[in-house]
């Protein structure tokens, strides 16, 4: 593996227990938690959570 697949799968498993401690903590809310490529602005992979209306 190189260098970006493991931190690609180190994000990934970032983002499956921030998205399990969310609904730990907050079960009445909508909170979303992704990762991607320049998410609002930052450079290169960012893992970011928000809360989303419903």
């Amino acid at each position: 593996m190189d260098n970006e697949n493991v931190l690609t799968e180190f994000g990934k498993a970032l983002v499956y227990f921030w998205k399990r401690r969310v609904e730990e903590l907050f079960p009445n809310r909508n909170i979303i938690v992704e990762m991607g490529m320049e998410l609002f602005g930052e450079f290169g992979l960012s893992i970011t959570l928000y809360e989303e209306e419903k």
